[in-house]
């Protein structure tokens, strides 16, 4: 999977399209909207140097996979398994 998100991060995408491209095959999503909801977010956020793109591309996946289907739903099992991936992380700033 390293090895996908690498290569993919060196064929035009961004951080947060590459994360999101590798970890696709383990998500309930088409391909076709990766990059339409992670154009974006690479760059720290549109290129502010914000949070960075592999760290948010990881909680988008969380989302799909694990999130809510609707706001009656409890967040917190979600919340718990994105902060367990955000503390576990290191730096959060885009280089």
């Amino acid at each position: 999977m390293i090895a996908r998100g690498t290569s993919l991060r060196n064929d035009h995408t961004n951080c947060c399209e590459s994360v999101l491209f590798a970890l696709n095959p383990y998500l309930p999503a088409d391909a076709d909207v990766i990059p339409r909801i992670s154009t974006a977010i690479g760059a720290g956020v549109s290129l502010n140097g914000l949070l960075c793109g592999c760290v948010s591309s990881v909680a988008q996946a969380i989302g799909l996979k694990y999130g809510r289907h609707s706001p009656e739903e409890n967040p917190q099992p979600t919340w718990v398994l994105t902060d367990h991936y955000v503390t576990s992380s290191g730096s959060r700033s885009a280089p």
